[in-house]
């Protein structure tokens, strides 16, 4: 971790101190970097039916120029670049749990280059850190397809966030959180019969304090939807993201006045099946933050591929 003052550096290191104490000025972008709002595209209540191991690698690039203050509008002017890349293992067993038709367990690990140069009337701060981010790990998720031809799909599974990212506690901006989570979600997709389909995934964080700097993020909720149309071996339609945090955040026991986090982001996605919808997966999308409290407000360009190995 860098930091490159420009002008005065004691000024502006008051000034950063400032920032520091008003909020979670330095967080990553969208939430918890573990599983950031709009990773699940158009996978979302879809997991692969037949046994076997998986492996998608995404790939995510944000950029933001401001950040804005608890009521949405903006504290101050930055130029925030992150530049990520994930690893998500899963792995389809051939047993069937609670009659569902298809059990998961998978683990996804994010390693994330962060660049950040804020700007205060004294100068421009500079900050930087790269590093694994916190590893989620989810044991068990099971999906059941109901339905006459199976146009439900229903999801509920369980993941623990294990503090093991790149942390210290002398960092000014750190990469992973360092705190235990536990974070069930469940998802829900409808597939019509013209070929649109709609897809929902809430997700909720219960969150540890931190015990290197006695901070507690508040609970969070991440709520990742998607519209689209599917023809052949193509979909592409809209998604993005809802995040909220359901409670301030606390240090050393305090509660922080104002410091819960929301978000919501909009955008196009589109995907892609080879070998007849019976191959890899290829999927992009670019999201836009269009309502941004206590956070950056910036865009996410994903791409991603999915093979079974």
């Amino acid at each position: 971790m860098h930091i490159h003052f420009t002008r005065s550096p004691l000024i502006a290191i008051a000034s950063l101190s400032l920032l520091i104490a008003s909020g979670k000025t330095l967080a990553a972008p969208n939430g918890n970097p573990t599983l950031p709002g709009g990773t699940t595209q158009f996978f979302i209540a879809e997991f692969p039916p037949i046994t076997g191991n998986y492996l998608q690698i995404i790939s995510s690039y944000s950029t933001a120029d401001q950040f804005n203050d608890q009521n949405g509008n903006k504290k101050y002017d930055q130029n925030l670049k992150v530049a990520a890349q994930t690893l998500r293992l899963t792995t389809t067993w051939d047993k069937k749990i609670l009659g569902s038709d298809i059990t998961i367990s998978e683990i996804i690990g994010t390693y994330v280059d962060l660049n950040n140069q804020i700007h205060t009337p004294y100068g421009d701060v500079k900050l930087n850190d790269d590093g694994l981010a916190d590893v989620l790990f989810e044991p068990l998720i099971l999906q059941w397809n109901k339905g006459q031809k199976k146009q439900w799909q229903m999801v509920a599974g369980l993941g623990f966030v294990l503090p093991i990212g790149t942390y210290s506690k002398s960092h000014d901006v750190n990469i992973a959180g360092h705190y235990f989570s536990i974070a069930p979600r469940v998802a829900v997709k409808y597939k019509f019969d013209n070929g649109i389909e709609a897809a929902i995934s809430p997700m909720v964080n219960f969150n540890w304090e931190n015990s290197n700097s006695n901070y507690k993020t508040g609970n969070e909720l991440t709520v990742d939807y998607l519209l689209a149309y599917h023809s052949n071996n193509w979909r592409f339609g809209a998604t993005g993201y809802y995040y909220t945090q359901l409670e301030n955040d606390e240090l050393d026991g305090q509660e922080i006045k104002d410091s819960k986090t929301k978000s919501f982001s909009i955008g196009p996605a589109i995907q892609y099946q080879f070998m007849n919808g019976k191959g890899p997966l290829v999927s992009a999308s670019w999201i836009k933050d269009v309502d941004s409290k206590n956070k950056a407000e910036g865009q996410t360009f994903w791409l991603s591929a999915a093979i079974k190995f």
